[in-house]
């Protein structure tokens, strides 16, 4: 189940990126979806995601961190205790979707 969500392209193998594969599904899978896969809870798919977090990665970040301050609608819990690390780890987990073969 989780393949389709492993890293994709050369860097599936760096360690910050797979310590967000390793956040992204203990936390983000359960309610995002990648296509019919798991989480159908929230209205922004997997490809979304990883297009904000390759566009605009501060606001990836900062959406992450408290949605409803970027979003007043935003049904996300927010997560307060992520720090830079994994904020960053996140990002650049996403952004493997969006630019596979970037090294």
């Amino acid at each position: 189940m989780f393949g389709v969500i492993a890293p994709q392209g050369v860097r599936t193998t760096v360690s910050l990126v797979l310590a967000g594969y390793g956040i992204a599904r203990q936390n983000c899978f359960r309610c995002h979806n990648m296509g019919h896969e798991v989480g159908q809870k929230a209205g922004v798919p997997w490809g979304v995601l990883s297009a904000l977090a390759t566009a605009s990665p501060e606001y990836f970040g900062a959406y992450v961190r408290d949605p409803q301050a970027k979003d007043p609608h935003a049904q996300m819990p927010g997560n307060p205790g992520y720090d830079e690390t994994t904020l960053n780890a996140l990002t650049a987990y996403f952004q493997t979707f969006s630019s596979p073969d970037k090294p």
